[in-house]
């Protein structure tokens, strides 16, 4: 009550309950703080449920990371938004090469294959998918290969598809 700030911050009880603290305080006609004046409000199913949020996240990310499959997450205009380790040993590539560059431009362009963009354009716009699309290709610090790809749109928020799983096997 030493200055005419007002504090908020979110606290917890006793029993682990979240609260929402908001103090206000308020000064007399003769410019003196003569006191404050508190809310409290009850959030605590809404840090539950940022908690939930957040151990689902962990969740996914955890099991993206570790599949043995080289898996990336592709944006609408099929930007690299990430990719997991078994993406970067397979193509022997860096996030620094990968993320945030069209799917298209990486490497030598191997993946610039009309009939890929036909498939991945589709995705979004229609919710659907394509599996065991066959790719042959020479990839600059491998050599030529062979892999099949598929493709499945991600939910986003409102229930529409908003990203493209890419898996390469």
């Amino acid at each position: 009550m030493h200055s005419i700030n007002p504090v908020a911050e979110e606290i917890r009880d006793r029993q682990g309950h979240w609260y929402s603290l908001r103090i206000f305080p308020y000064k007399t006609i003769d410019n003196r703080i003569d006191g404050a004046v508190l809310i409290l409000v009850d959030i605590d199913a809404v840090k539950r449920s940022e908690e939930q949020v957040k151990i689902a996240r962990d969740y996914s990310e955890s099991t993206f990371t570790a599949v043995r499959e080289p898996l990336a997450v592709l944006s609408p205009d099929f930007v690299i938004e990430k990719a997991n380790r078994s993406f970067y040993k397979t193509f022997r590539i860096g996030p620094t090469e990968v993320v945030g560059r069209s799917l298209y431009e990486i490497g030598t362009k191997q993946w610039d294959i009309p009939k890929l963009r036909g498939l991945l354009a589709d995705i979004l716009p229609n919710n659907s998918f394509f599996d065991d699309f066959e790719v042959e290709a020479e990839f600059e610090r491998l050599g030529q290969r062979t892999m099949l790809l598929s493709a499945r749109p991600i939910v986003g928020p409102g229930e529409r598809p908003q990203s493209i799983l890419l898996d390469a096997d």
